[in-house]
């Protein structure tokens, strides 16, 4: 008896649910704006968001193109345009910089409700926002870079297509299409996102023995156009790019799917009310977990799972382009949402409740991420205590990692005209095999008042300098130890384990060595 009420409550409070659904999705678009002002409030603009915004600020808006050529940053120039008009609006400000995401992410999270409602209960719906929300996708919400354009567009072309499968006219096939444009436009990769919709169109056209010409052309057409139009700006940073571009790493595969793994603890908690569930469900009770929708049609299912598939899609097309970073296969997570659901549908068919307690656990999770974002919004930054002691040098500074150096200037711009950025490609290249940070800062460098100086003009600036090794030392350390005697440590130089204690290092001047920078004989 007691085990057929708590079954019967947990069928109410589904019900429930539903019934609340749009004003439970409004509470947590809100709560996704607080929880962006928390977690954005005490962050400095990082390095590639640091880029972005040098591109985005130049005199002329017609002169962005030319800034992304140089090549400051690899992507086409829409966020770029969405980040020079909020900023123009709203002044300058970290926040104002990464209000396109967040307004990106919030339609992504909108669109996402509306397609799984659609076709299964409100509830699921609130389920998808829920399972993005607990994972940490959530973050480029708060980022001014375009991976949260390219979930927003993903949104409003899911939508789309839904709407256009549904026989709802041309309109749903104009948003498509733009949508299309728009994705090409906010990230190279976005281009991979667009696959999904063909794998839908397959499989539609497989069902219906019919093949949509207006929307098929249209797939093909709008992203070649758009590819035409970059063809310049992708010719020129594919140049610039060189030899520093990395063959594809399965391993990095892991890492992409983990933007969307859920906390161990979650698991096991969602596990936990599995159990509880089989344990409650009365053998009466079979079959009866109540009416789902129409559910997703062919279509839509492989939509969802091509987009689940983007880092595996990615890292075979990294093979021809040597570029792989999780992060630009952020629309997976739609169809991770989307799978999830579709499968909770399936199962509530015979376990009702399990949609309850698959949001609890991802509402818990999303919970523990909000009161960390509050715990830490106060925390100083990470280099604050590195800062400290640079501040009462008398020397000049210059740092290994582009990262460091850029993060310093905004967090003590009175003491920028001390900071130096060691940037030599061919230099790094030559020791570490990479570099393209010095190539990006040397671009930057004709647009912003950024000191990035190759090494023997360091060395002419001055004699004696404070050196910032990067975390995980780079070719600048590894060569000042190489070149053995020639370099004075007034401190104790770089040790075995990495950090960013600051040394005190004098260098010989250019042309009174004997061997070039780099190649003189190891020190023993």
């Amino acid at each position: 008896m007691i085990r057929h009420l708590l079954y019967s409550r947990l069928r109410s409070a589904e019900n429930l649910i539903d019934r609340y659904a749009n004003i439970a999705l409004i509470s947590l678009l809100c709560l996704l704006c607080v929880w962006a002002w928390w977690a954005s409030a005490p962050k400095l603009l990082w390095f590639d968001e640091q880029l972005g915004l040098a591109a985005a600020m130049v005199p002329h808006v017609g002169d962005i193109p030319t800034a992304l050529a140089l090549p400051v940053d690899l992507n086409p120039p829409l966020h770029h345009l969405f980040m020079r008009l909020s900023i123009g609006l709203l002044g300058y400000s970290p926040m104002a910089a990464r209000l396109p995401s967040l307004l990106a992410m919030l339609v992504f999270l909108l669109c996402l409700f509306i397609f799984v409602s659609r076709r299964l209960r409100p509830a699921y719906g609130i389920l998808a926002v829920l399972l993005v929300m607990c994972v940490p996708v959530t973050q480029f919400a708060w980022e001014a870079r375009p991976y949260a354009l390219l979930l927003g567009f993903t949104g409003i072309a899911l939508v789309s297509y839904q709407s256009r499968i549904g026989g709802k006219g041309t309109v749903p096939l104009a948003a498509l299409l733009a949508c299309c444009s728009c994705l090409v436009l906010s990230h190279y990769y976005g281009l991979l996102i667009i696959g999904a919709f063909a794998a839908g169109e397959i499989v539609r056209t497989l069902q219906r023995k019919k093949f949509d010409w207006p929307l098929g052309a249209g797939l093909v057409a709008i992203p070649c156009a758009t590819l035409l139009l970059l063809g310049g700006l992708i010719r020129q940073q594919w140049a610039a790019m060189g030899p520093y571009r990395n063959g594809p790493r399965v391993s990095t595969l892991w890492d992409a799917y983990g933007l969307y793994a859920m906390d161990a603890r979650l698991i096991w908690m969602g596990a936990a009310g599995v159990v509880l569930l089989l344990c409650l469900r009365s053998s009466a009770e079979e079959g009866s977990g109540g009416a789902e929708g129409p559910g997703f049609s062919g279509p839509e299912i492989a939509a969802a799972a091509f987009l689940l598939a983007l880092p595996l899609m990615g890292l075979l097309v990294s093979g021809v382009t040597g570029v792989f970073v999780p992060r630009y296969f952020v629309a997976a997570a739609a169809g991770y949402a989307i799978l999830i659901c579709y499968l909770a549908a399936r199962v509530h068919r015979r376990f009702a409740g399990i949609t309850l307690v698959l949001s609890l656990t991802a509402a818990a999770g999303m919970a523990w991420s909000v009161l960390h974002a509050v715990n830490h919004m106060n925390d100083p930054p990470g280099f604050s205590q590195q800062l400290d002691i640079l501040e009462a040098a008398r020397a000049p500074i210059v740092f290994e990692d582009p990262k460091a150096y850029l993060a310093c200037r905004e967090f003590a711009p009175e003491f920028a005209m001390r900071f130096y950025y060691a940037a030599d490609p061919e230099l790094a290249f030559k020791v570490t095999k990479t570099g393209f940070d010095d190539v990006v800062m040397r671009a930057m460098a004709k647009l912003q008042p950024v000191q990035a100086m190759r090494l023997d003009d360091i060395a002419r600036t001055s004699d004696t300098w404070i050196l910032v090794p990067a975390q995980n030392y780079g070719w600048l350390s590894k060569c000042l130890v190489r070149m053995g005697s020639s370099v004075e440590w007034e401190t104790p130089a770089p040790g075995s384990e990495p950090d960013m204690r600051p040394v005190t290092i004098r260098l010989p001047r250019p042309d009174s060595m004997a061997a070039p920078w780099c190649e003189a004989p190891p020190a023993h």
